[in-house]
Order: C-alpha cells, then sequence, then structure tokens
C-alpha cells in the first residue's frame, strides 16, 4: 500500500513592499524622461525646420539678386535702344527730302549714249542743247511734272538726206522725247563734197525725269 502527497499550488498575491514614495519617484522619473525626448524632437524639428527655411531664404533672395540684375540690364538696353524711333523718323525725313531734290533730275548721259549708238557714221553732230526748264527741288514727286518740262535741239552735218531722216526717225521712240522735227535744213560744200547742214528740234516730256525715288 502506497501513499501519495498531492501538494497544491496557489497563486500567490503579489505584495509591494516599496514604500508608496519610491514609486511616485519612478513615475515622475519615466514622465520626466518622456518630456526630455519631446523637448529634443521638438528642438530637432525646430532645427530641421529653420535649415529648411534658411535654404529657402536663401534662395528667394538669390533670385531676387538675378532678377534685379536682369532688371537692370534690360533697363539699359532698353535706353540704348530708346533713339531707334527718331532715327527712324530723321532718316524717313532725309529720304523725302531727297527724293523731292533728285525728281527734277533727267539722266542726260543715257541721252548721250543712246545719240551715239544709233548715230549714222555719214552724220555727225556739231551742238546738242537739251534744257530742263523745272528747278530743281520744286516737285515732290515726279508725277506732279508737266507734260513738257523742256526742249532739245540739235544741230549738225549729214552727207546725205536718208540717213538724217534715218536717224530723226529712231530718235522719236526715245523715252523722254516728242515732236522731233527738222527745223532747218541747207545744202552746203565741205570742199569738193556736198554736206547737210541741219537742225532739229524736239520738245523733253516728264518721262525723261528719273522716276526712281532718290534718283536715277
Amino acid at each position: 500500500m502506497s501513499t501519495q502527497t498531492v501538494t497544491r499550488t496557489s497563486i500567490l498575491p503579489r505584495v509591494n513592499l516599496l514604500p508608496p514614495e519610491i514609486a511616485e519617484k519612478r513615475k515622475l522619473q519615466q514622465l520626466q524622461a518622456g518630456v526630455v525626448v519631446a523637448l529634443t524632437l521638438s528642438v530637432v524639428a525646430v532645427a530641421f525646420l529653420d535649415v529648411q527655411g534658411g535654404h529657402s531664404v536663401s534662395a528667394a533672395k538669390h533670385k531676387l539678386s538675378t532678377a534685379t540684375t536682369d532688371g537692370g540690364r534690360l533697363t539699359r538696353e532698353l535706353a540704348s535702344y530708346s533713339d531707334v524711333k527718331t532715327t527712324a523718323a530723321e532718316l524717313q525725313a532725309s529720304q523725302a527730302l531727297l527724293d523731292q531734290a533728285m525728281s527734277t533730275e533727267v539722266q542726260w548721259s543715257s541721252y548721250l549714249a543712246d545719240f551715239s549708238v544709233i548715230l549714222p557714221s555719214t552724220t555727225w553732230l556739231t551742238s546738242l542743247s537739251m534744257t530742263n526748264t523745272i528747278a530743281p527741288g520744286s516737285l515732290a514727286s515726279p508725277k506732279e511734272a508737266p507734260a513738257s518740262i523742256g526742249s532739245l535741239t540739235i544741230q549738225g552735218v549729214a552727207l546725205k538726206y536718208n540717213n538724217l531722216a534715218d536717224w530723226l526717225d529712231s530718235l522719236k521712240p526715245e523715252k523722254g522725247l516728242e515732236g522731233v522735227y527738222f527745223s532747218n535744213a541747207a545744202e552746203n560744200f565741205i570742199g569738193a563734197t556736198e554736206t547737210i547742214g541741219f537742225q532739229a528740234s524736239a520738245n523733253l516730256t516728264s518721262d525723261a525725269l528719273c522716276q526712281t525715288p532718290g534718283g536715277c
């Protein structure tokens, strides 16, 4: 016969033997530690925001400085171009004066060149007179000129009437000439050679004026 001993283990109540002052002190220390951590985090956050704010302020100051510099440069450039309108107006006025001064111009050299080309070898000139009766600069535009602006008078010698007549006919299409005709013709002799002394006339029309602004 055996005897078994059964021992029942029960949960014993926890007894806090520490004085209440020590427990309160621990709670105060924990609270203080939490406050310190919170303050530390706050300081770090403020420092971070301050650094970021400083960077933002520096960037803003840099942008302001750059904008101020660019604004000053553009203002100076604008000032350098302030006389463009004045110069353009002066140029336009000068061009108008030039056009007016050249509106009565006749390019005589063109007529002399044409006459030399169409003059027959059996005919030569002894006198050529071309007059423009319009005062220089008296017209704002060649379009304001009257129909007749002057005259042409030619004196010369020819060996044959036919050559002389052909030459005068060739002058009729010449721009600016109108009413080409013989005003006088007489037979003469140079030694034993019979010649014809002649005089011809024509009107100088407004077509003889340079039509291009500023002259021919």
